[in-house]
């Protein structure tokens, strides 16, 4: 017999809450001098830039940069 005032436990594990979801996953507040700083190609990143033939792959290429730098958890290997 089930008590019907007990509710069942959740099916998925909830491991973060709502707020280190969006730090985790929403899109960054970049400042003027950081979206510079962040946004801003070295001239072998310019190079290789050039050598994408599609505009939405340049595009791509810029915005996964630009997470990979304004990341501060940096995964650290020592092999």
């Amino acid at each position: 017999m089930t008590n019907p005032d007990v509710t069942p436990p959740p099916k998925r594990l909830h491991i973060l809450d709502n707020e280190e979801i969006e730090a985790l996953y929403g899109r960054p507040c970049f400042t003027g001098d950081e979206r510079t700083h962040v946004f801003t190609l070295t001239q072998p990143e310019k190079d290789l830039l050039a050598s994408f033939t599609h505009l939405p792959i340049q595009l791509y290429f810029i915005l996964q940069l630009g997470y990979a730098q304004s990341q501060t958890d940096v995964l650290h290997l020592y092999l």
